[in-house]
């Protein structure tokens, strides 16, 4: 996990996943208590809901790649961590 240290790291939880009430203590607490700078993106905050966590088989699938296609973005322009 050293690697991931100097890398922005997204954890996407959709609003139907079983991970959904523990994914912010476990998979996001986990990763930034070894000093892994994480962001959780909780997509039914974002308006994207009723997915499970099979969020490329949806529908709406689309909604959620917008919301990681702009945390990616942000990375390119410095907002985030990249590894060089």
């Amino acid at each position: 996990l050293v690697g991931l240290r100097d890398v922005g790291t997204l954890v996407v939880t959709s609003e139907s996943s079983k991970t959904r009430v523990y994914d912010h203590c476990t998979t996001v607490g986990y990763l930034r208590q070894v000093r892994v700078e994480t962001e959780h993106l909780r997509l039914w905050e974002r308006g994207v809901r009723g997915n499970g966590h099979m969020l490329f088989l949806e529908r709406n699938n689309w909604k959620a790649f917008v919301e990681v296609e702009k945390w990616i973005a942000g990375v390119g322009k410095g907002k985030k961590k990249a590894r060089e």
